[in-house]
């Protein structure tokens, strides 16, 4: 996404240092214009505040912004801000749990851009051979899997 010239945001309920060495220990700590942390809002998840700044610090209206959480606490507070809820749910649901509160569900990151490339958003693959897993992505948003509530 970064490499398609889409602004990219962190927003972690977690302590900022802990969040910088995350980031920084796993190597993607520049792939992101805008770090925010718990530390730096008044109100938690679900309160929207964290991902209001984060859109604020981009420069980018709520309303344009995407959210990728895997918490319903943070699913709740991307709505509330008024952006396009991801929920990544690696793990199966309990029998009897309901479904995440979001616009869509992935089980996985190559998901959701899979996912992000059939929908036509902009992308940073250029090529226009379409990926094996986009054709079963556009059966799956056919039929209306995938989208929440």
């Amino acid at each position: 996404l970064r490499a398609a010239g889409i602004p990219l945001a962190v927003a972690s309920s977690s302590a900022a240092r802990w969040v910088q060495v995350t980031l920084g220990c796993i190597g993607v700590r520049d792939a992101f214009a805008v770090v925010v942390s718990g530390e730096q809002v008044t109100r938690g998840k679900p309160a929207p505040d964290i991902f209001l700044r984060a859109a604020a610090l981009l420069g980018v209206d709520p309303a344009h912004c995407l959210v990728i959480e895997d918490s319903a606490r943070g699913l709740e507070a991307a709505r509330a801000a008024g952006m396009f809820a991801v929920a990544l749910q690696a793990a199966p649901l309990p029998p009897g749990a309901p479904p995440p509160a979001a616009d869509l569900v992935v089980a996985s990151l190559p998901e959701f851009h899979a996912w992000w490339r059939a929908s036509g958003q902009p992308s940073d693959d250029d090529s226009g051979q379409e990926h094996a897993d986009d054709k079963q992505v556009r059966r799956d948003l056919s039929r209306g899997y995938g989208q929440g509530g």
